[in-house]
């Protein structure tokens, strides 16, 4: 079978080395100029390549996998549906590969997503399980073929669920659902689709857990088989600062979880968990010490009652209302930038309304969303870049405040990827604060 990758990304390149080592034929499709070890890995391994452009080569397969990110519209996707090429993704290959799906976790979500899937891996370490996480969080799902593993949990993102034809799963968590990669799926409808693709796939003994306060799943549940099992409801919920697991009340310590945006992930995790047939109490125990990622809420530093927040992860609208509730009113100095998502701005002009005392903008962003903002009397300053930002934010921010980067958009206009932008973001707090 001769298998066409269409794009080189990071996906495709651990599907390669598995196709390479099945003894499949593969040949490369990619618009980007590839780099010289990459050039120098596919000869290694004999398989053909066309860089710069997609060709009309990338039809001589019997199979097209495309990289997630891959425009539906191009020309070269038409020209294979009208061929009758089967389209698919390295997700959909793994899932086809892999022995027993009842050991697969997966969680979707526009936000929260990576938070959840790590805390989940990390919860069932602690009770001795050998676990794979991976998926869109960075490690590919096929890599889990090369271990054997208690669980695979994997984050999935609306792109790889879009081109993934039957993600079949027995296991599978929605967090939640906001307008996000519009400009992408076309409609919300669509990327709402996408989302809940797996669960209506599902089967009466699967098990779906989800947001049972979220507005946009609720329509779809009338035509999903599974056992539904809701989070925010009255099994899995919480009370101010405390949690209700199944009508008991526990005090949280870790002020991290009590988070906003973090309430949910850890509602979620405990969901799984109890019904995976572990022991709540403890699980909540082993929580308490869980460790938060980088650039998602991460904490950088404190300045003269001043505390500094890089939430580069957040890349949509609905990331930076959630990253804002989690602070006093009035008090943040937000920081935005990157490409935005042709969201709509009424929800979040409402929270930086409510929570910002200044917003700060600079990159791509500074092109529509500063004037939105500055046409609703929102208090907004637009810099050139990262350093002028956190230098304005100095200048604006008193004890008691918060500096929160929280861009809003994806990085590309002027970072390689959001860790790039999160990174630069600390660099520049901490070189401000030794300075000043």
């Amino acid at each position: 079978m001769v298998y066409s990758l269409l794009g080189y990304g990071v996906s495709n390149k651990a599907l390669l080395e598995f196709l390479v080592k099945k003894g499949e034929e593969v040949f490369v499709s990619e618009k980007r100029k590839l780099s010289n070890e990459e050039r120098k890995s596919l000869e290694e391994c004999n398989v053909t390549y066309e860089e710069g452009e997609h060709t009309e080569k990338a039809l001589n397969c019997d199979v097209m996998v495309v990289s997630p990110g891959i425009n539906p519209e191009m020309d070269i996707i038409r020209k294979a549906k009208k061929r009758g090429i089967p389209i698919t993704t390295e997700l959909q290959i793994f899932l086809d590969n892999f022995p027993d799906i009842g050991k697969i976790v997966g969680v979707t979500g526009t936000n929260g997503k990576s938070t959840t899937v790590i805390m989940l891996g990390y919860l069932l370490e602690q009770f001795g399980k050998k676990v794979f996480v991976g998926g869109n969080l960075g490690t590919p799902s096929i890599k889990a073929l090369e271990g054997e593993y208690d669980y695979i949990v994997l984050e999935l993102s609306s792109f790889q669920l879009f081109w993934s034809e039957r993600p079949k799963l027995k296991l599978f968590t929605v967090l939640n659902i906001r307008p996000d990669h519009l400009d992408w799926h076309g409609s919300f409808e669509e990327y709402i689709f996408s989302k809940m693709k797996p669960a209506l796939l599902m089967e009466d003994r699967d098990m779906l857990f989800f947001n049972g306060q979220d507005p946009f799943i609720k329509p779809y549940l009338n035509n999903i088989k599974a056992i539904k099992i809701p989070f925010w409801s009255d099994m899995y919920t919480w009370e101010n600062e405390s949690i209700k697991l199944k009508g008991e009340k526990f005090t949280v310590m870790n002020r991290i979880l009590k988070t906003e945006q973090n309430k949910e992930n850890v509602l979620a995790v405990l969901s799984i968990m109890d019904n995976l047939g572990f022991d709540l109490p403890t699980s909540l125990e082993h929580l308490e010490k869980f460790t938060f990622l980088n650039h998602r809420m991460e904490f950088v530093g404190e300045w003269n009652g001043i505390m500094f927040f890089n939430d580069s992860k957040a890349t949509n609208f609905s990331a930076v209302e959630a990253a804002l509730r989690n602070f006093e009113n009035g008090r943040v100095i937000l920081i935005m930038c990157g490409i935005e998502k042709k969201e709509p701005y009424g929800n979040l002009i409402n929270t930086i309304r409510k929570k910002a005392k200044k917003v700060i903008i600079f990159g791509d962003m500074k092109k529509s969303v500063y004037f939105a903002l500055k046409r609703s009397g929102v208090s907004v300053v637009g810099v050139q870049n990262m350093e002028e930002s956190v230098e304005e934010a100095l200048k604006e921010a008193k004890t008691g405040d918060v500096v929160l980067l929280s861009p809003g958009g994806s990085s590309f206009d002027m970072y390689e990827n959001y860790k790039e932008r999160g990174r630069h973001f600390k660099e520049v707090v901490r070189r401000c604060l030794k300075g000043g």
